[in-house]
């Protein structure tokens, strides 16, 4: 088992570093460039929300990430001191409405739904822990 734990600093500064982290373990495991990319994505997405959204203006920003490869699976974990929000309670963008009648937000999260196998949430010890599951062994390997 390979556990990687990050944090976030500096907002949305912060985030390439983890984002490049994500790259090279992608990279490690032979996965596809596609299928990295999509992983980037997804956790691009989120991290982006629980910074830019996640807390109050003074709040200090305490965020980390962790990524866990075991039994073929990468599990990544992003851990918040912010508000508490289940962002799996927001219900699924209409797609299929014009550009007028759609409701701004939510495609982030549909994002992160579709590119990931299993995704859940909790609030526990006044942390947001969403957890995020990628089966890599049904991924397209480089090698």
């Amino acid at each position: 088992m390979t556990t990687i734990t990050l944090p976030v600093s500096d907002g949305l500064r912060g985030i390439p570093p983890v984002l490049d982290t994500l790259a090279e373990l992608c990279e490690a495991q032979g996965l596809a460039p596609q299928v990295a990319m999509r992983l980037t994505l997804a956790l691009d997405e989120v991290l982006t929300n629980v910074v830019s959204y996640g807390f109050e203006p003074d709040q200090a920003q305490d965020i980390s990430v962790s990524f866990t490869i075991e039994d073929g699976w990468l599990e990544t974990i992003v851990s918040d001191g912010g508000r508490p929000f289940d962002p799996l309670s927001l219900p699924p963008p209409d797609l299929d409405a014009s550009l007028d009648e759609r409701q701004v937000g939510g495609l982030g999260i549909h994002f992160m739904r579709q590119l990931m196998d299993n995704v859940s949430y909790q609030y526990s010890n006044g942390r947001n822990i969403l957890t995020m599951k990628k089966n890599l062994v049904q991924q397209c390997p480089t090698k």
